[in-house]
């Protein structure tokens, strides 16, 4: 006996919804097992202490988005806002960091940092998790004596070796998708908005070692200046 139409019908829904199931099952097991290794992250970039309401001018030339292009253990990121562009390339497996500012004459330092460059944090982990930029992240929190305490969010879907190796928050196993840092006094946070999954040419982590070559100490000394007569217009 022929099947009816609507049980024609039927069988095709379930066949369809079968087939969402399991193509829906495929994709979380590919996010979940697949290492992500590459890809472009797209973060905003917030001055919490800062007055907007108060200095809208100067809040028009203070960065509002920063560009993370990573592929294995290397990463580039750029902050670019009018006059002022700041670059940083790392290699966080050999633990070589290459960060360059423009901005009039230009700078770079380039080598390896210690812990005795950063500032001093404490890190405690939460059992909290949550979605940023289609990432599961993971919360902790950052105590200093001079900021109290940042929160932070990181994920561990992305297979780099110690991504803040180079940070206060080096004891933080995932790279950083959430967080605060501190310029001479003056908070930065950035929280990522979006992820793309792109292939990255390997010569974007090439130095461009544009301008004068400097000290850790040094180069940070003028990215505070720069920083500081932004803030302080």
């Amino acid at each position: 006996m022929e099947p009816s139409y609507i049980e024609h019908v039927m069988r095709k829904l379930l066949f369809n919804l079968f087939g969402l199931i399991v193509v829906s099952s495929l994709t979380t097991s590919c996010n979940s097992n697949n290492e992500i290794k590459e890809g472009v992250i797209e973060f905003t970039i917030s001055f919490p202490s800062f007055d907007m309401d108060s200095h809208p001018i100067t809040g028009m030339l203070l960065p509002k988005r920063q560009i993370v292009s990573f592929r294995g253990n290397q990463f580039h990121a750029q902050i670019k806002k009018a006059m002022v562009e700041i670059n940083a390339i790392s290699n966080t497996e050999e633990r070589y960091l290459y960060s360059e500012l423009k901005f009039g004459s230009p700078i770079y330092f380039e080598g390896t940092i210690s812990a005795s460059d950063l500032n001093k944090v404490s890190i405690q982990f939460s059992d909290k998790r949550d979605i940023i930029a289609g990432f599961e992240v993971k919360q902790a929190f950052a105590t200093s004596n001079d900021f109290g305490i940042i929160e932070l969010w990181y994920t561990e879907e992305i297979t780099m070796k110690d991504p803040n190796w180079h940070t206060p928050y080096y004891e933080v196993p995932g790279m950083l998708l959430a967080y605060t840092i501190f310029e001479n006094g003056v908070a930065m946070r950035f929280t990522a908005t979006s992820y793309s999954s792109e292939a990255i040419d390997k010569s974007l982590f090439t130095p461009s070692r544009q301008g004068a070559s400097t000290d850790f100490k040094t180069f940070k000394n003028e990215l505070y200046s720069v920083l500081d007569n932004f803030t302080k217009t």
